[in-house]
This record gives C-alpha cells, sequence and structure tokens, in this order.
C-alpha cells in the first residue's frame, strides 16, 4: 500500500495568512469502499461494527434514503448483498446516517419521519439485546438532544457514555458541535455541551480513545471547495479542543466530503467523498490515532463484556498486549474468585489468542450451564518484563436461562397500552411456549394446562383499565416444561408513580415515599419492610401493614432510614367491592449522608409557598458590593441542568473576584451532626473553565473553618472533578454541629485584583473511609 503523510491545513486565526501544520496521524491511500455498498446510486454514511462483520449505510432509492446493512463471516470475506433494515427502523420518511455502537448493541441514526415534537431530522436510537437479534422499534432521544434545529448524527463514544453529533439550521452545514453524556448506559442522556464554540460543521465523529475528532465543515477558512474533513485534537479528556486541522489531499477534494467516522479498532475513516467516483469511501489510519498506542492489557475479548452466548459451549478470543508472551487464563461463574485468582478459577497459561470451553476434553465438558453468567480474565505474560504480569480486565458472557426472560413490556412496568401486543425471549433451546395472564397472582402461579404456541408474541385482547395483571411464560423444549418467573404490569388508570422511583439507588435516608392513586379507588393499604417477599405477602395482620391511607393522602413517612439498605413499599387499592394488590416497588439509600445534590430546587417564585429557588437556599452576593458571588440563572431555569455531574440539575456559580471575593452560603438542616455514620470525607464535583480567570476555590464550615483547594488555578480546571477533603482539616469546628457550609472563590477576607469566570457545583457529600 502506498504511505501518504497526510499533510494539512491549520488555520491562525490571528491573522488571514495560512500555515502549513503535519497532522498526528499518518493516513494510507484512500479508496473507495466497493460493491455491494456502492453500486452507482448515491450512498452515504457507512458505519462498521467493532468486530467488523456488518456495516450499515444509508443509500438513495425511490426518491427517498433508507437504512441498509450488509454482513460477512469473517473479516476476511467479501460483503455479502446488502439489505433495508425494516419497518422498526426504516419509515416513510428520510433516515440517514447510520452509527452502530461499540457494544453492537445500539444503532443511532437520523430521520425526518413526521409525528413528533420537533420539526426536521432529530437523532433516534434502535437497540437490540444481542447482536444476533432483530433491531426493535426506534425511539426519538427527546428534548435534551432534539430541537426545533437540525440534528446530525456523529458518532457514539467506545463506552457509550457520549454522543457527539450537530445542531444548527441546516442538515448539512454551519451546525454547532455538541456532545451529550450519561451516567450508564441504560441513563437518560442528562448534559449536552459544545465541543468548541466558534467551529461550526457537521457530523461530528470521536475516535476510541476520545483524543481525536473529525467532521465536515465548509465554514471554517481554508477549505478546498465544497465541504472538507476536518480534525481536532486533544492532549487529554479533561482539555479544550485545539483548532481544527484541515485533512487535505488526497482526503478532501473540490468536491463535498462528509459524514466522517473512525472505525471502532480505530484503523480506518470512513466518510462520503463528492470527488471522482463519489460514493462511500475508505482511508487506513496506519499510525497515530489514540487507540493505536501500545497497551500492556489483553483488549478486544469475544464475546463481547457482558454478551449472550446462546449455546452451551463458546470459543473465548482476545487481541494480546503488545508485550505479552504468553497468556493466563482464568474463568468461573464467580466473579470474586477470577477478580482474586482463587479456587478453580485459572485454567492455565497458553500462547494462544483463544480459549475454548464447553466440550469434552476442555473446561466444562458437559457444558456452559443455562442461566450462568461466566467471568473470565486474562493476565498478560512476559518474565523478561519486570513489570509483568499485567492483570487483566475482568469480562463476562451468560448462557441464557431454560426460562422465558427479557419480557416486554418489562416486569413491573406501569400503564401499560390495554391493546398492547406482549413479547419475551425464548429460554435456552425452548421450541413452544405457554402463556398464562391474568389479575390474580395465584390464579397465573399455579395455571397449568394451556396451549402451547410456536411464536414468542401474545395478544391478549383489549385488557381492563386500572388494573394489576400477572403473566407467566412456560417453555418446551421437546423433552420438559420449564416454568416461568411471573411478570406484573398495570393497565392505565391503576395506582402508580411512585416516588422514590421503582428500583432508585441512592435515596435520601429522610426519604418521604409518594404514589399516585389509581383513577377510581376509595383509599389505600400501605405495606412497608426490609424484606420483598414478607411486603409482597404481607397483609393487614402483618408487621409491614403501615395503616391505610386517605384518598388525598398519597405520602408516607417511614421515619429515619438505615445506611446503604435496600426497602420494599406495596399500595393496595381500597374500592367499594374490592380491594386490588399493588405492585411491590423498592428502592435502596445512600452509603452517604447528602449536603446537597441541587435536585430539589424549583423555578416557582414566591409568594407561592411551593417556591425553592436555589438562590434562595445558597446566599450569594446579589445586592453587596464586597461579595461577588452570583448564583443561578436571572430567568427560568435558575438551576443549571445541561450542565450536571449527576441527576438533572446543578448549581451554576457565577464570580467577580475584581477586588472582593465570592461566597454562596447554605444554612443547613440536615446533615448537622457531619460524624453520624462515621463518616470522615467532604466530597463535592466542581467545574471550570479556561477561559475563567485564574483563582482560589475554599470550603468554609461554620463561617470560620476554612479549606483551600490544593490548585491555585482550580477555577480553570475543566470537566468534573472531585474535590475530596478530610474533615479534620476543618480546624476548630464542632463537627457534631455543623450549620452552614460555605463555597468561595478567592482568598477570605482577602480581596484583590483578580477577573471573573463561572463555575458549577454538583454532589456534595459526606462519606465513611473507603475501607468501610
Amino acid at each position: 500500500m502506498r504511505i501518504l503523510k497526510v499533510f494539512v491545513i491549520l488555520i491562525l486565526i490571528s491573522s488571514l495568512s495560512r500555515s502549513i501544520a503535519e497532522a498526528d496521524i499518518i493516513f494510507g491511500e484512500p479508496t473507495p469502499i466497493g460493491p455491494p455498498v456502492n453500486k452507482g446510486q448515491t450512498e452515504y454514511s457507512a458505519s462498521i461494527s467493532a468486530d467488523g462483520l456488518e456495516l450499515y449505510y444509508d443509500a438513495w432509492q425511490s426518491g427517498k434514503t433508507d437504512l441498509w446493512v450488509t454482513t460477512r463471516v469473517t473479516t476476511d470475506d467479501y460483503w455479502g448483498e446488502a439489505v433495508p433494515l425494516g419497518p422498526a427502523v426504516n419509515s416513510s420518511a428520510m433516515e440517514w446516517t447510520p452509527r452502530i455502537s461499540a457494544d453492537g448493541l445500539e444503532l443511532y441514526f437520523a430521520s425526518s419521519r413526521g409525528g413528533q415534537q420537533y420539526s426536521g431530522f432529530n437523532i433516534y436510537v434502535a437497540r437490540r439485546q444481542t447482536t444476533n437479534d432483530a433491531w426493535q422499534s426506534a425511539e426519538n432521544l427527546g428534548a435534551m438532544i432534539n430541537s426545533s434545529n437540525e440534528q446530525t448524527v456523529g458518532s457514539i463514544s467506545a463506552d457509550g457514555l457520549e454522543l457527539y453529533y450537530g445542531t444548527g439550521s441546516s442538515y448539512s452545514t454551519g451546525n454547532e458541535l455538541r456532545v451529550a453524556t450519561r451516567a450508564t448506559k441504560d441513563s437518560a442522556w442528562t448534559e449536552t455541551k459544545v465541543l468548541a464554540p466558534t467551529v461550526l460543521g457537521t457530523h461530528p465523529a470521536i475516535s476510541p480513545g476520545g483524543l481525536h475528532v473529525v467532521f465536515s465543515s465548509d465554514s471554517l477558512p481554508g477549505g478546498m471547495g465544497g465541504r472538507d474533513l476536518w480534525m481536532m485534537t486533544r492532549a487529554t479528556m479533561n482539555d479544550d479542543w485545539n483548532a481544527p486541522i484541515n485533512l487535505g489531499p488526497p482526503i478532501n477534494s473540490q468536491g463535498t466530503e462528509h459524514s466522517p467516522l473512525i472505525s471502532h479498532d480505530c484503523s480506518r475513516i470512513l466518510f462520503t467523498s463528492g470527488g471522482v467516483g463519489g460514493d462511500v469511501w475508505q482511508i487506513p489510519i496506519l499510525s497515530g490515532c489514540d487507540f493505536s498506542l501500545l497497551s500492556e492489557q489483553a483488549q478486544s475479548p469475544f464475546p463481547a463484556d457482558g454478551a449472550i452466548q446462546a449455546a452451551s459451549w463458546a470459543s473465548l478470543s482476545w487481541r494480546a498486549g503488545d508485550f505479552a508472551v504468553s497468556h493466563d487464563v482464568y474463568l468461573s461463574d464467580n466473579f470474586d474468585d477470577v477478580s482474586n485468582g482463587t479456587g478453580d478459577s485459572f485454567r492455565g497459561s497458553q500462547s494462544d489468542t483463544m480459549y475454548i470451553v464447553g466440550f469434552p476434553g476442555f473446561h466444562y465438558p458437559e457444558g456452559l450451564v443455562p442461566g450462568t453468567t461466566y467471568y473470565w480474565r486474562i493476565d498478560e505474560v512476559n518474565d523478561a518484563n519486570v513489570a509483568s504480569p499485567w492483570k487483566g480486565d475482568i469480562w463476562s458472557f451468560s448462557i441464557p436461562p431454560k426460562t422465558a426472560y427479557n419480557p416486554d413490556p418489562a416486569d413491573d412496568a406501569e400503564f401499560v397500552d390495554p391493546n398492547a401486543s406482549f413479547s419475551w425471549t425464548p429460554g435456552f433451546g425452548g421450541k413452544l411456549h405457554t402463556v398464562y395472564m391474568g389479575t390474580n397472582f395465584d390464579d397465573v402461579s399455579n395455571a397449568i394446562g394451556g396451549a402451547r404456541q410456536g411464536t414468542t408474541t401474545y395478544n391478549p385482547g383489549p385488557l381492563e383499565l386500572e388494573k394489576v395483571y400477572y403473566w407467566r411464560v412456560d417453555e418446551f423444549d421437546v423433552i420438559s416444561t420449564y416454568k416461568g418467573d411471573i411478570w406484573a404490569f398495570t393497565t392505565p388508570g391503576a395506582v402508580g408513580n411512585p416516588q422514590p422511583a421503582n428500583g432508585a439507588a441512592d435515596v435520601k435516608m429522610t426519604a418521604t415515599l409518594n404514589w399516585t392513586a389509581a383513577d377510581n379507588a376509595a383509599s389505600h393499604e400501605l405495606y412497608f419492610g426490609a424484606d420483598k417477599d414478607a411486603v409482597n405477602d404481607a397483609t393487614t395482620a402483618s408487621p409491614e401493614y403501615a395503616g391505610p391511607r386517605a384518598l388525598g393522602s398519597e405520602s408516607y413517612d417511614p421515619g429515619k432510614l438505615a445506611w446503604d439498605a435496600a426497602y420494599y413499599w406495596r399500595v393496595d387499592e381500597v374500592y367499594p367491592a374490592e380491594t386490588v394488590k399493588g405492585l411491590v416497588w423498592s428502592f435502596k439509600t445512600v452509603d452517604f449522608l447528602l449536603v446537597d445534590d441541587f435536585e430539589s430546587y424549583n423555578d416557582i417564585d414566591p409568594p407561592d409557598s411551593a417556591s425553592n429557588r436555589i438562590y434562595d437556599k445558597w446566599i450569594d452576593g446579589f445586592g453587596t458590593t464586597d461579595n461577588g458571588a452570583q448564583i443561578g440563572n436571572d430567568l427560568p431555569p435558575y438551576a443549571a441542568q445541561n450542565v450536571v455531574h449527576g441527576g438533572s440539575q446543578a448549581m451554576i456559580y457565577r464570580y467577580d473576584n475584581n477586588l472582593k471575593t465570592s461566597e454562596a452560603t447554605l444554612t443547613l438542616v440536615y446533615p448537622q451532626d457531619w460524624t453520624e455514620q462515621g463518616v470522615t470525607k467532604l466530597s463535592l464535583w466542581f467545574r471550570g473553565s479556561s477561559a475563567n480567570a485564574a483563582d482560589r476555590i475554599f470550603i468554609a464550615l461554620n463561617v470560620t473553618a476554612v479549606v483551600y483547594h490544593a490548585d491555585a488555578s482550580a477555577t480553570q480546571m475543566t470537566g468534573w472533578n472531585e474535590w475530596v477533603i478530610d474533615l479534620q482539616d476543618f480546624a476548630d469546628v464542632n463537627l457534631t454541629n455543623v450549620n452552614t457550609i460555605t463555597i468561595g472563590i478567592g482568598t477570605k477576607n482577602s480581596p484583590a485584583a483578580s477577573g471573573s469566570g463561572q463555575m458549577y457545583f454538583d454532589d456534595i457529600r459526606l462519606y465513611r473511609p473507603a475501607s468501610e
């Protein structure tokens, strides 16, 4: 292959002149991806799966674009005949720019389909349970991502927690480049921010290591004509992006290049070219991509971490660490054994990067056990290197159970459409299925003799409103029948909307329980306890019975809850003719004392008694001449909602330290005893900006006990940063009686000539020592 060291154009914004700079990535020669993708019609926006066996793209046919996929058995094979994705993903409108996640379980794309609350192109996601399953119906990502602007999909980060996209008045040009974040793959997108305020473009594609982003733009000076591909880099994940660099020829042409994507293994960039030949092109990345840095650990497990393995055997494989001579294999159904190398988890040392299990002559000769999760780890070994061995990450895969699983609607779902169709994933080896459904738990649990069916969907016909239903699916594998779990759901009008939400974690130890009454209930019977089965089985004679509640009194104060404990509760609805047993809801309390997470503040103004504005609790310097702090926004939302660390709100803190310091003080109601539960550490998260005036940050307890952050320019620290303070560092304060906490910027009581800036704070907590 002819190797090209790509020279790129770096625009020096300080003048109108141009200078040439070298990109830190070395590319090979660009080539069209060829058939069956490129067929002489218009094909765009390709995305390849992490295992290299699926290629998604959009193609123009019959006056519209749809999403297509082509597959192959191995990476050495040619691509097979492409097929459209079908109605779960494609619609009668336009679908563009498919982007498959690294785990292969999410597919993001843009669509102009109607019927949504936003106009133009919106970003959607389709999901599947395993890479062998069909894509489920696509969902609009909602208001955090989409708006009345046009949205363009860029890429999803390697860990699945960042979505890069563009938004603007035109789908093809001049977009604001943004990134949205979420805490876990199951969480909602909670924060979105601009990558670089002065850079406009479309389709921002992040590299696997997060240090390069490639995008398309015709809004930057120094282009070659039409839209070009540009790249920005950063030294670390916490740094701002450097000025954009034009990738130059032979990647860019006088035509239009757009829709770039960096492959999951950082081996190539896929893009659409409007130059000679057009269509989908690819260019190899020979070196310099952040994923290509040398790794000591084993990587790229197969099956992928967390995968469902629908067989009683497995061929495990991985990419060797760059210094490995041999590999120590650990495998067990016990996580701790694999983590610690104990029990019989050590399976041997080998030179191959493949390990077979589940066959005679191999480990687990009788086959892997259905319903079991297996954990494995590869330690890389090189006796010539003193740092060897290099302990690997712990990966897992699961064998499906014999029983049906993954019900749709999910177990404990609320307000299910009475005309809904029900489905499930069949148990391992399941051929026929028997469905039982009703409004009485015992009847469904004890039912036998139902008719078997070959499909994994069930339509019971119209269901009653304001009911709790139970259902069960038994699996038959031609030899045996496996009784299924009992799942539950409610129909519209039933009791619901528990607060804390069902399954919630990190609930305050002083929480009050609330719920929404059923539409026609006369009153409620409440049950509460620490044992799920006891709460589920409880009657009015049981110790879990918390008493009746009148209609209009849908709340319950359980008193001070235990530290880091699980609780369960149930609300039965009382009608004139019957009492309907409710679902069992659960939550788990915090393993910390919460000082403030900023979630309780609202946008209600006085004199409304419900008003709880953030700046009415955190008292700042508004109206003073010696305190430069201003908390919150002038207009709703008063708390920050687009830049948060956890939850849906944070505190925005503007400061002006020109001959003054900035302080914001909260008077505490709870907790005031900062020794309760043995806590010894104060933790808070903050976020600054490189554009801020450099200054100190401090915390003061009871006004006078002050601790400063170690970085004298902490206001310029980008990204979210945790600050952990040993409570003993607060001198001369009674930790059993803390009345106020102050967040300050500058040097307390020593104003000086300084500048201004904007900070964010979130999740202020008290923790026990880590060993506890």
